[in-house]
């Protein structure tokens, strides 16, 4: 039953979205059962998606897996991006607003998806398939340039991983392959000139509905604010 909701709201989600060129649905990734993303897949593209959400959340397997591979390729085939958002897995509730465990939670909610992106870099996805894109949504950026630096650093030190061959630096990958959305970082948008940073070329500024980690009522003034 779970599986029949989400297809149903995501084919009604891409028909609703099927005439405004400026609205974009994300139909989600059943990625708690990697078997059936795949097909899941190449009916929505059937159906006009443009995009989808690759919940990494709840994956029944790490994104390392090779079960995974089936889902890559064709997203990867179709020009579909796969986009990751920050947050929890579902029906994980937000820690109460006590002893400082709400602060304590959003204030490391930009950094969730740590885990994950080295993941797609260092299990070859990208390497397999070149033409595969994954955004990052609302993670920020500042705290990008030491994870993309510490990454390079370790095909320097460390041995080659045999199962999983990479012909170039992961800041080439990330360059190549991923995109990350910022909306209020003025230290990660100071840096956006700097080459050694290795984000000018893979993050996007947006705005968001009104929400605390938003810029709403005035995204304006975070956007002239960020590149000051």
């Amino acid at each position: 039953q779970a599986e029949d909701g989400i297809r149903d709201s995501s084919v009604t989600g891409v028909q609703t979205c099927a005439l405004p060129i400026w609205l974009c649905y994300l139909p989600n990734m059943p990625t708690f059962a990697p078997e059936i993303c795949e097909p899941e897949l190449r009916r929505l593209i059937d159906k006009g998606a443009k995009a989808v959400e690759f919940g990494c959340y709840d994956v029944a397997k790490p994104i390392y897996d090779k079960a995974w591979d089936p889902l890559f390729g064709l997203a990867a085939e179709a020009g579909i991006p796969l986009c990751c958002h920050v947050g929890d897995g579902a029906g994980v509730a937000y820690p109460p607003n006590e002893r400082g465990s709400s602060f304590a939670h959003f204030s490391i909610s930009p950094f969730a998806l740590l885990k994950q992106i080295p993941q797609f870099v260092f299990s070859g996805a990208f390497e397999r398939f070149p033409k595969l894109q994954v955004s990052v949504a609302e993670c920020r950026i500042g705290w990008l340039p030491f994870l993309i630096t510490w990454m390079d650093r370790q095909v320097e030190v460390r041995p080659p991983d045999p199962t999983a061959p990479l012909s170039m630096l992961p800041s080439e990958y990330v360059k190549r392959n991923m995109t990350f959305t910022f909306e209020e970082d003025y230290i990660g948008a100071h840096m956006l000139a700097h080459d050694w940073a290795h984000i000018k070329h893979c993050v996007m500024w947006g705005s968001d509905y009104p929400h605390e980690q938003g810029t709403w009522p005035n995204p304006q003034k975070a956007d002239r604010k960020s590149h000051v």
